[in-house]
């Protein structure tokens, strides 16, 4: 009973900002470099027709990377929360508690619904630059999602701290602020911000009820799935997503605990797992358990993405 009261009341109210589903995604298409002048007479005459032909696919092909190179940035509108250190907050819908406060030196963000997909993209990390080129800097600043919130018209609401980031100098911050909502570019990257970690919920209990959270992924993957196995047993028993990064188990095996994620990079699932177990045979409530196994599927995890850039 008290596991079922947790379950219904446990997922923790996002920021207070007003939530609007935003479901379009503009891929930015540099298109000015297509004219018809890559396609030039001499194609047409006939003892040149094939090499020409060729010479036009490859051309073509030329032009067209700049575009490709591009079709993973999106653009979209994001706006900022303020909270009194100008750092995230503890409370988002990820459940990463006080990690989700100070993660990434509180460079956090709160993501569409589109996003946030659920809780699977939680920890994602994304590039993101505002437009103004008199305000905004080249590069932008790298944000974790923490929380799931939209504003009119918006993928991301940024903390304080991030959104000061987006300005060219320290000096031009202010003017962003006044502004408080603007328009930005943005991709999914990979960022570095700490060890894989697993804490083990305070809502389990041992040895009944198994509740995890998964923190620090890399970024730039989403995580599917996890799933636990109980060396002896050979067999991988899947975990279910209460919200966010928190993944939960009635009647886990006993014993020492390999875990498995299915991660997503675009079209691509790969399961990423642990060679040694990783959750020890006597886990307790609210311990933080960082092991070298952990860091080996970050590893992984890492590899199963591309170093796309603006």
């Amino acid at each position: 009973m008290e596991r079922e009261m947790w379950q219904q009341s446990s997922t923790p109210d996002p920021v207070n900002l007003s939530y609007r589903i935003s479901s379009l995604e503009y891929p930015i298409h540099n298109s000015s470099n297509y004219t018809s002048s890559a396609f030039s007479t001499s194609f047409l005459r006939q003892n040149d027709l094939y090499q020409q032909q060729y010479n036009c696919i490859f051309l073509c092909m030329v032009l067209l990377l700049p575009t490709l190179c591009y079709s993973n940035n999106y653009v979209s509108r994001t706006a900022y929360y303020t909270t009194p250190d100008g750092m995230g907050i503890p409370t988002g819908a990820c459940g990463y508690g006080e990690n989700g406060k100070d993660v990434n030196n509180g460079e956090v963000c709160a993501a569409s619904k589109r996003l946030y997909k659920n809780g699977a993209a939680c920890g994602a990390c994304y590039q993101v630059r505002c437009k103004d080129k008199g305000l905004c800097s080249d590069e932008g600043t790298k944000v974790v999602v923490t929380d799931t919130g939209e504003g009119h018209g918006t993928d991301f609401i940024l903390s304080y701290r991030a959104y000061a980031k987006l300005a060219k100098q320290p000096n031009m911050a202010q003017q962003l602020f006044a502004k408080g909502v603007v328009e930005v570019e943005y991709r999914r990257v990979s960022c570095k911000y700490g060890n894989l970690m697993l804490k083990i919920h305070e809502h389990s209990k041992y040895p009944h009820y198994l509740a995890i959270v998964v923190m620090n992924q890399g970024g730039a993957t989403d995580i599917l799935a996890v799933q636990v196995m109980q060396e002896e047993t050979k067999e991988w028993i899947s975990m279910r997503r209460v919200y966010g990064a928190v993944f939960d188990l009635s009647s886990p095996p006993s014993g020492e605990l390999n875990v498995r994620f299915l991660t997503s990079a675009g079209a691509e699932t790969k399961w990423v797992q642990s060679d040694k177990a990783v959750i020890p045979a006597e886990w307790k409530a609210g311990l933080l358990y960082i092991h070298s196994a952990l860091l080996d599927m970050k590893i992984q995890v890492l590899s199963h993405i591309s170093g796309a850039t603006w």
